[in-house]
């Protein structure tokens, strides 16, 4: 009886430690089949498993997180299917990226996030928009931060000169407010959740791999993913 309990307990627990592991990621595709580029490996224990593989465009790139990560990285997403009834281990590092005769391999996913850094507010020159004003005058849009509060804090401010127009006929200022400055913090909370699960799992999972953009790239160089892992090499052309 104790016995009863104890294996229902843990295939409970397993049961919950799938959906958990595939909370990072994306949703894989229905079969291997259903990406432009798949294949059937052999890992180096024997087992066999499907992989699929997309290069995102730029234009992707650009939709899905943003223009700044087309600067940094090009983005391959990976789907990996386990044989019915067995496990794989995924692993990020299993994968390389071979343009021209250069090797490339990919970031984690949190070391990919936390390159990013800060991003940039998309129009810099709003952090000052000038403002018509008479003889000298000016009249400026500023942002900052409240010493006191530490809250953010934004308006109009004016510099040294004869002075401003106040026209009380011209109503309120024609100027729209800035637009919001990119949230860096999503950007890489984005780039982090993503990335293609590691460990290992029974049901497949989906995800994107970082690499590196090379200092020096054709832009219409070929890409080839390689998949390390399996009992030789097997290699992917990505169409670029």
């Amino acid at each position: 009886m104790r016995h009863s309990f104890v294996t229902g307990w843990l295939a409970a627990v397993g049961l919950l430690a799938g959906p958990m592991f595939a909370q990072h990621g994306i949703r894989p595709r229905s079969t291997s089949e259903d990406y432009p580029i798949h294949q059937s490996v052999r890992t180096e224990h024997g087992k066999a498993l499907a992989i699929g593989v997309t290069l995102l465009p730029e234009k992707q790139v650009k939709k899905v997180f943003s223009p700044a990560l087309n600067k940094k990285f090009i983005v391959v997403e990976i789907g990996v299917f386990p044989p019915p009834g067995a496990s794989a281990t995924v692993a990020g590092a299993d994968f390389a990226l071979k343009i021209g005769e250069e090797m490339v391999h990919p970031l984690s996913a949190d070391s990919a996030a936390a390159s990013l850094g800060r991003a940039r507010n998309p129009d810099p020159n709003w952090d000052n928009h000038d403002i018509h004003g008479s003889a000298g005058a000016g009249i400026g849009y500023e942002r900052g931060t409240d010493p006191v509060t530490g809250r953010p804090v934004r308006g109009l401010s004016r510099s040294a000169g004869v002075g401003a127009a106040n026209d009380p006929a011209a109503g309120p200022y024609p100027y729209p407010d800035p637009p919001p400055p990119q949230d860096p913090r999503n950007l890489q909370e984005d780039v982090e959740n993503r990335g293609l699960p590691e460990g290992a799992t029974a049901d497949p999972v989906a995800g994107y791999l970082y690499f590196p953009v090379p200092s020096k790239m054709r832009k219409n160089g070929q890409f080839l993913l390689l998949y390390l892992a399996g009992e030789s090499p097997v290699t992917m052309p990505l169409e670029n």
